[in-house]
């Protein structure tokens, strides 16, 4: 759509980076959020206290399962913005799939 109104590729992709950026810190937060619960309902049955341990592993395995979804979800983006961008804007209109 933003081609057929004279955006070029180039905006374009700055557009669908802006969006990957909000997609993915938006993905990693209610990710975090998500697992808050069940590892202070953990720590509470095991330690009687509601701060999780965290093993000398654990900064490092975090760091790498962020890079790990970080790496997932951009590139999923990227592919789906070049395989949209791929076909000309009036071409893809009106072509049947």
């Amino acid at each position: 759509m933003l081609r057929l109104i004279g955006a070029d590729r180039a905006q374009v992709r700055a557009m669908m980076n802006g969006e990957a950026r909000i997609v993915v810190f938006s993905a990693l937060l209610f990710g975090l959020l998500a697992t808050v619960p069940p590892l202070v309902g953990i720590s509470l049955g095991l330690t009687e206290s509601p701060v999780p341990s965290v093993s000398p592993v654990g900064p490092v395995g975090l760091v790498a399962i962020v890079a790990v979804t970080v790496a997932l979800s951009w590139g999923s983006i990227a592919v789906a913005t070049r395989s949209a961008l791929r076909p000309a804007p009036v071409d893809a209109i009106g072509g049947r799939e």
